[in-house]
């Protein structure tokens, strides 16, 4: 039944995409789609199928800003990574809010009186600026060094105005900024060129100050101090004088103890031998002090006369000397008092200049300690002349820098535009029409592309390693069409031939269908095979093994409907009889006989015994035995409950001679297939297979709609025309859309129900 998995990955074609049959798939979501996308853009287009007026100016990014005032090198981007950077940092500013609002103010000052067109009646200026924002398109064109500012407006007046308003105020801003911090350092230059200034007007008022209080004009460091050449002038007066002084006072000391003058001056001896009226007296008494000698000549030494003569010649010796003695002392006296004021004027002198040397001594000291600091404030006012010359410098550095072109530079400027642009609402609704129809065209191709759901035997056969047993097309609400049922039941002789040559091959009598998750069609497909193998003429029975759901067809009242009354008999006769013939009574005793529901002869059947509530089956172990027991079938079917969601699937595998994995294809996806096969294999049953059930024919071409087609003609066909599948795609289309019509018509619950209602309903 299985052989060794080989890897059939790229060997065997998927299912493709088919665009005609998604579209007989998915009516709905083409109609669903189409009219989505016109509910919403219908009113776009209507909104935005307004021409508008559009105008731009051109700004040019150098890539390298050239040599400025103080540097001599040119400053540029290192790779075009960080040009493209700078670029889009430039588009960012130029819709800054403050470079609009800056332009919106320039706008206003330009129409002074008037309202410019950008501005809306009653708008806010913060509208208008946001407005503006949502309206520009500033953009890098490509492979160039330009930015594109483009405006549009569905009014034609103004609009070049505020281009060029908000390029003259990005220009501004980006000149201004192209230099990191240029306004704060401004700022502080400023202040600090505010406080030199302050600092200089001080110093040069502490110097005058000093100036006025010293009587100069002019601090020079290499000239020498006034007062030295006074103070020197001083000390050599002062010399002088206290030599004086020591000489008037050696004199005064000299005559005190000699009497006598020194040579610089007459003597006392001189004055008195050169008195006139001493010299006169003497004159006069020496005259008569010669007559009295030549009186007295010749008289005897007592004559009376020469007596007289010698008292008169002692008076005149006396009142010689006395005159003599008086002028003495006089002079003396003089010479003193002339000895002593000389002497008192030299120490007078001398103290003076004494006195005015401790003063200009105390001058010099205060004019040198303010002349030293006079010569500091002029050196410190010149470092801050200086640096103010700097300060100063650099000022008219960012004030020359600011108006330079910089990075960036306007090309060409805003015109007023003359013919408006835009698609028109006409378009625009021609163009919504044909995205809707194109979305809805594509919108089945995505859902089957995205689908991962198994669909195809082939999509089967990848995943279980293994070619599947056979496969069955969907059978649901095909009775009525002969020509696809008979492609069932050939498909079902297919699969009964294949359990024949297993059974031969292997000895596989009993057999347990089990599918991936429950609604895979088991059920049918074990009582559609039971069916077939008995028309072959083997005896097959169907085997009901499913306590998780059991099925209708399998039920104990059918017996008892289907089964006339027979007078005097126990009316719960047929109930009982019903419970003693099934699978539970035969797990429960494997060697009793029990006998088969004939209420469809083509189909002879078990049921489970499952009571109400049971979800399991009891004495699964003894399910070999049981089976073994019904000698009287070649076949028996086991009707197992899913293997994903219930455990005695594993079980009634293990039990039997074979497992068939029913795949419900468009209702289990690969992931879980993918984990039924894993499980399958670690329950490793003696002989494993699969049946792809349910699979849905592609109507635009393919294997199964080929087969189909020729089977129930019974010739060869080839392949639909495309004009025909499309007829027959737009028609599943059509009838989708008059259904919803007609659920709009009914209710609005309906037409939500057949719009978001399951896919099994269509």
């Amino acid at each position: 039944m299985s052989e060794a998995p080989v890897s059939t990955e790229a060997t065997l074609p998927g299912r493709g995409l088919k665009f005609f049959d998604s579209l007989r798939r998915h009516p709905r979501a083409v109609i669903v789609v189409f009219l989505a996308v016109l509910v919403l853009g219908i009113p776009v287009a209507l909104i935005m199928g307004v021409p508008v007026y559009s105008t731009g100016a051109t700004v040019q990014v150098s890539p390298r800003f050239m040599k400025t005032l103080r540097d001599d090198i040119e400053l540029e981007f290192q790779s075009n990574t960080q040009y493209l950077q700078f670029i889009q940092q430039q588009i960012r500013t130029l819709t800054r809010h403050d470079v609009l609002e800056s332009a919106l103010r320039q706008l206003d000052a330009r129409f002074a009186g008037q309202v410019h067109p950008w501005r809306l009646e009653g708008e806010s200026e913060r509208r208008s600026i946001y407005r503006l924002q949502r309206s520009l398109r500033a953009f890098h064109v490509r492979d160039s060094y330009l930015i594109q500012v483009m405006l549009d407006s569905p009014q034609a007046e103004g609009i070049e105005d505020v281009v060029n308003a908000v390029v003259e105020a990005y220009l501004t801003v980006a000149r201004s900024e192209h230099i990191y911090g240029a306004d704060q350092r401004v700022e502080q230059l400023e202040q600090r060129e505010a406080g030199l200034l302050a600092s200089i007007e001080q110093l040069t008022a502490e110097r005058t100050l000093i100036a006025q209080a010293l009587g100069v004009t002019a601090f020079n460091p290499n000239d020498t101090n006034p007062f030295d050449r006074q103070m020197q002038k001083l000390l050599e007066e002062h010399t002088d004088a206290r030599s004086r002084r020591i000489e008037a006072d050696t004199g005064l000391a000299a005559f005190l103890a000699q009497g006598e003058t020194d040579m610089a001056m007459r003597s006392i001896s001189e004055s008195i031998l050169s008195d006139p009226g001493l010299n006169s007296l003497k004159a006069s008494l020496n005259q008569r002090r010669a007559t009295l000698l030549t009186a007295i000549s010749g008289l005897a030494k007592n004559h009376p006369a020469r007596l007289d003569a010698n008292d008169e010649l002692a008076s005149i010796e006396t009142e010689i000397a006395t005159r003599e003695r008086a002028l003495h002392a006089q002079l003396t006296e003089a010479i003193e008092k002339r000895y002593r004021n000389a002497a008192e004027q030299a120490q007078v002198i001398e103290a003076a200049l004494a006195g005015t040397i401790d003063e200009v001594s105390l001058r010099s000291r205060e004019y040198a300690e303010r002349f030293n600091l006079a010569v500091g404030l002029n050196k410190h006012i010149q470092l801050q002349w200086n640096e103010l010359d700097r300060v100063r410098d650099r000022l008219n550095f960012f004030e020359a820098e600011e108006a330079s072109p910089g990075f960036v530079r306007l090309v060409t400027p805003a015109m007023s535009p003359l013919y408006p642009t835009g698609t028109g609402k006409r378009k625009l609704l021609i163009l919504v029409l044909m995205a809707a129809g194109g979305l809805a065209l594509l919108m089945p191709i995505l859902i089957d592309l995205f689908d991962r759901r198994i669909r195809t035997a082939n999509e089967a056969h990848r995943l279980l390693g293994f070619a599947p047993m056979g496969w069955v097309i969907d059978h649901t609400g095909l009775a009525s069409s002969e020509p696809t049922a008979a492609f069932v039941d050939e498909q079902l002789r297919r699969i009964a031939a294949a359990l024949i040559r297993d059974r031969d091959r292997h000895g596989t009598r009993s057999l347990a269908f089990t599918s991936v998750k429950p609604g895979g069609g088991t059920t049918w497909l074990v009582r559609a095979l039971t069916a077939t193998l008995n028309q072959l003429g083997y005896r097959a029975l169907a085997v009901e093994a499913n306590a998780y759901h059991p099925d209708p067809a399998y039920r104990p009242e059918n017996i008892a409907e289907a089964s006339p009354p027979i007078a005097g008999a126990d009316p719960d006769a047929p109930a009982q009889a019903a419970a003693a013939a099934s699978l539970s009574a035969l797990l429960a005793d494997p060697g009793r006989a029990i006998a088969p529901d004939r209420q469809d002869p083509r189909v002879p059947s078990l049921h489970a015994g499952a009571r109400p509530g049971q979800s399991s089956l009891a004495g699964l172990m003894h399910l070999p035995e049981a089976l073994a027991c019904l000698t009287d079938h070649d076949f028996v079917l086991v009707d197992a409950p899913p293997l994903l969601t219930c455990a005695d699937a594993e079980m009634i595998v293990r039990g039997c001679d074979g497992g068939l994995l029913v795949v419900g294809a468009g209702q289990i996806s690969k992931g879980e297939l993918g984990r039924a096969v894993r499980l399958l294999q670690r329950v490793d049953p003696k002989v494993a297979g699969a049946i792809v059930n349910r699979i849905q024919p592609f109507h635009s071409g393919g294997y199964v709609a080929e087969l189909m087609s020729e089977h129930a003609e019974r010739r060869r066909i080839a392949s639909p025309a495309i004009g025909r599948e499309l007829v027959a795609a737009v028609g599943a289309v059509l009838r989708e859309a008059r259904h919803l019509a007609a659920a709009v018509l009914l209710s609005p619950f309906t037409l939500t129900r057949r719009l978001f209602g399951k896919a099994g309903e269509h």
